[in-house]
């Protein structure tokens, strides 16, 4: 149970360092790459076409983290439910009464517990 929860909090830790670096990473290259299209379509800076090409292209960066981020969340939602459930069986299974029965054959003992 601890170790599911701990690996849980980790991957929302880690989720989220990875998804900053990522932020970082795409930030940095996007400025080059992002003046390289728009100028590829015909957009000069300082227009209102080449701003709204920058904006555009901005905003579908922004999209494509918060995708990233929301798989990140369910990741990491589906490891806390999986971790839940276990914790249940775990409980289930210590108040549940066993029966244990043993038969000894010569110098051993075997023990069926149901």
């Amino acid at each position: 149970m601890r170790a599911v929860i701990l690996v849980s909090a980790m991957c929302f830790a880690l989720g989220g360092c990875i998804t900053q670096a990522v932020q970082e990473k795409d930030l940095a290259e996007a400025g080059p790459k992002d003046d390289a299209y728009c100028r590829s379509i015909g957009a000069q800076p300082g227009t209102p076409t080449y701003a709204q090409c920058r904006l555009t292209m901005r905003q579908e960066m922004l999209t494509k983290q918060a995708e990233t981020r929301a798989r990140l969340a369910a990741i990491g939602d589906a490891l806390g439910d999986a971790g839940d459930s276990f914790a249940a069986g775990q409980r289930a299974a210590a108040s549940r009464n066993v029966n244990c029965t043993s038969t000894r054959f010569g110098n051993q003992v075997q023990t069926n517990c149901y």
